[in-house]
């Protein structure tokens, strides 16, 4: 989310020259070597479903090497909504289950925004406070589709629990 300007900044930093350039604070011309053991590592949420965000400049780009991630497996999902919320194995099996059936249809173009883990662990929250997993899940998935066709795809999913 850095402004673009800070590119012209990074570019000598990120690529074979290596150097963060100081004129910018004096007036002198001086550089500043980056260590060659020194590593960078950045992430971005790009795409139509993330806003607010500057679209990233093609040089900057090549400059890191591109590694998608997804999401963590089932299994350890399931293990965390346990170890974060104190939820049992069968509530948090039944809470990543319906995520995944969510995510394979956002990833398949049938909903346009997906379950994030932020959202398991929000159902999980609820369920572990008295609700039951089908309305923990209810409550933390659904406000986020406004579409009637895409709530309906959700609740379908829910239904089948």
């Amino acid at each position: 989310m850095a402004p673009a300007n800070t590119n012209n900044i990074l570019f000598p930093v990120l690529d074979s020259r290596k150097e963060l350039r100081m004129d910018i604070a004096s007036s002198e011309l001086r550089s500043i070597k980056v260590h060659k053991d020194c590593r960078f590592i950045a992430t971005a949420n790009e795409g139509y479903r993330y806003t607010g965000n500057n679209v990233l400049d093609q040089a900057l780009k090549e400059r890191f090497q591109i590694i998608h991630i997804d999401f963590m497996p089932e299994s350890n999902e399931i293990d965390l909504l346990r170890k974060r919320t104190l939820v049992g194995l069968r509530e948090a099996t039944v809470v990543v289950k319906a995520a995944a059936q969510i995510r394979n249809l956002v990833n398949n173009d049938e909903l346009n925004q997906g379950v994030s883990i932020r959202h398991t662990l929000y159902a999980a929250d609820l369920i572990a406070a008295g609700f039951t997993p089908i309305q923990g899940i209810e409550k933390a998935f659904l406000p986020m589709y406004n579409i009637k066709e895409e709530r309906q795809k959700v609740m379908d999913i829910l239904s089948s629990r």
